[in-house]
């Protein structure tokens, strides 16, 4: 009894796989399936799984050999896309560029048409490092015409002046330069005074403290000095300075030339009272 209850489970399962090859033997002659046929069948059966997996594979693997090549395609397009883009930004610069330098050479040449004698401009090569002694290289030298003192202008007003020339560049002190020193007029007054450079801006100074200054009033050259001819615009009162003496009155002056953003100018003939200061430069 005690190995019955041992094998129990052993002897039903053999007993289960009996009957089931018994079935399948019967269910097998009551067909009159052959030893052949039912090989046959068992490899079919076996073969089955696999060949429809082949099937699948060889489809999907279609699919997927398509997917990549159309994922190359797209690459391909997708950098030719890129290079176009930027082959059109980089035109849209340079035209850009074109359309606000003509805008500002149409503006720089009406305004040098009011002059006798011709204006030369050119360009700013470099600019020195110094917030004190604001010097500026041009290309520009003798064997294009320019001398030492030549006034330096732009249509929005005054830059400065020549202070030494080569034969193919020459270097120019603008008035923001503490060594600038030139007499002015206001011009709404008509009071004098005098321009100074304090490196990093102008001062309209030695004004008489009875003379009436605004903020907002214009000041211009008074062309009593051999640096500039007569009615160059140079900037206007933007504060007026409190000041313990009792003779002279001091205001800062808002530049009229935005020297942050030169990239040319023009050089004036030598040739003093080209201006009426009664016709200011708009």
């Amino acid at each position: 009894m005690h190995w019955l209850r041992r094998n129990l489970w052993g002897l039903l399962l053999g007993a289960v796989l009996l009957s089931s090859a018994i079935l399948l033997y019967q269910s097998y002659q009551s067909a009159d399936r052959s030893e052949a046929s039912l090989i046959t069948e068992a490899a079919h059966l076996i073969a089955s799984p696999f060949q429809r997996a082949n099937i699948w594979f060889s489809k999907h693997f279609e699919e997927l050999e398509s997917y990549f090549v159309q994922l190359e395609e797209l690459k391909k397009e997708n950098q030719s896309l890129k290079e176009r883009i930027f082959h059109l930004n980089t035109d849209l610069n340079v035209l850009n560029e074109t359309v606000a330098r003509s805008s500002s050479q149409f503006l720089q040449l009406n305004w040098a048409n009011s002059y006798p004698e011709p204006v030369i401009f050119g360009d700013i090569l470099g600019i020195s490092t110094d917030p004190l002694t604001r010097v500026w290289w041009l290309n520009l030298g003798t064997q294009d015409g320019i001398q030492v003192k030549q006034p330096v202008a732009v249509a929005e007003g005054l830059v400065g002046r020549v202070q030494n020339v080569s034969a193919k560049q020459s270097t120019i002190q603008i008035i923001l330069d503490q060594r600038s020193r030139f007499p002015v007029l206001v011009q709404r007054t008509r009071s004098r005074g005098i321009v100074a450079g304090t490196g990093r801006g102008i001062e309209l100074r030695q004004v008489l403290i009875r003379d009436e200054l605004k903020i907002g009033d214009r000041i211009i050259t008074s062309g009593l000095s051999q640096l500039f001819p007569k009615g160059l615009f140079v900037g206007e009162i933007k504060e007026i300075l409190q000041s313990e003496n009792q003779l002279f009155q001091t205001a800062v002056l808002e530049p009229g030339v935005d020297f942050s953003r030169l990239e040319s100018v023009g050089i004036l003939p030598l040739e003093l009272g080209l201006f009426d200061p009664d016709q200011p430069q708009e």
